[in-house]
């Protein structure tokens, strides 16, 4: 691929505070990961009225497009995590070893194909994803979105979460949760993913962090997705192409309204 375009944020008046947590980096007391890129030190508090206002926003998300490699496309599912180093940031406990943790989730990376042939993926902004762990059910609203990097042979993401993990008594916990992704393609086909997880009480303090490993397996060819909550994907990625000086990658005639 010749190009990656940079993800771009397009976030409610309600949740613009959100976005700031993602520049708001303590460089004494993030960890440094691949290449510069480094965990968040703190977020910003989840209050009720946050809260309230990401639950709105949820329900006429935001769409936000960039390009991803070709062997990245498609549908991908995964079973579980091996957990190989968890750290209590309280107390400074850290111990190793390989866990596995079910966690079964489907997902489609890659929604369209431009013109030339290039791969584009579609995240929606506030958005659920749904989990499954050993002893109930766990959501994931995805609150924040930035794409560290793409390469012809990794992907890095960063993503913020609001988790509500429920246990099979109808116990439920709310935090907050970073995950910075590194996908890469294995020897075997296989869709690896390196996840450095940091999670947050709701007022946005550290409590723990956590390094997974992830092996997705592909379920599915990449198909375009024509809707996606109610959004014409196809008109979506060509108004972005036409707005970002892309136009000539665009499918349709340019002369469109936005999405």
């Amino acid at each position: 691929m010749h190009r990656y375009s940079q993800l771009f944020f397009r976030l409610t008046a309600g949740i613009l505070a959100i976005a700031s947590a993602f520049s708001g980096i303590n460089q004494a007391e993030a960890t440094l990961l691949l290449g510069g890129v480094q965990q968040s030190s703190d977020l910003t508090a989840i209050t009720p009225g946050l809260s309230r206002e990401i639950a709105r926003a949820a329900e006429q998300p935001s769409v936000n497009w960039f390009e991803i490699p070709r062997w990245m496309a498609g549908k991908w599912t995964k079973e579980g995590d091996v957990t190989i180093n968890m750290t209590d940031l309280r107390s400074g406990t850290e111990c190793s070893g390989n866990s596995w943790r079910a966690n079964r989730m489907t997902r489609q990376f890659g929604h369209q194909i431009d013109k030339a042939g290039n791969m584009w993926w579609a995240l929606l902004e506030p958005a659920e994803q749904e989990g499954e762990a050993q002893q109930g059910a766990v959501q994931f609203l995805v609150v924040g979105l930035k794409l560290e990097r793409v390469t012809a042979n990794e992907v890095i993401t960063r993503t913020r979460y609001l988790v509500t993990e429920c246990s099979g008594w109808g116990v439920c916990k709310q935090y907050q949760q970073e995950a910075l992704n590194h996908y890469s393609l294995s020897n075997d086909g296989a869709l690896r993913n390196r996840s450095y997880n940091r999670v947050f009480d709701l007022a946005g303090r550290p409590q723990r962090e956590a390094v997974l490993i992830s092996q997705w397996r592909k379920v599915g060819p990449f198909i375009p997705v024509q809707t996606f909550h109610g959004i014409d994907l196809r008109q979506s990625l060509n108004y972005y192409l036409r707005t970002h000086n892309l136009e000539q990658l665009a499918t349709q005639s340019s002369f469109l309204n936005s999405p």
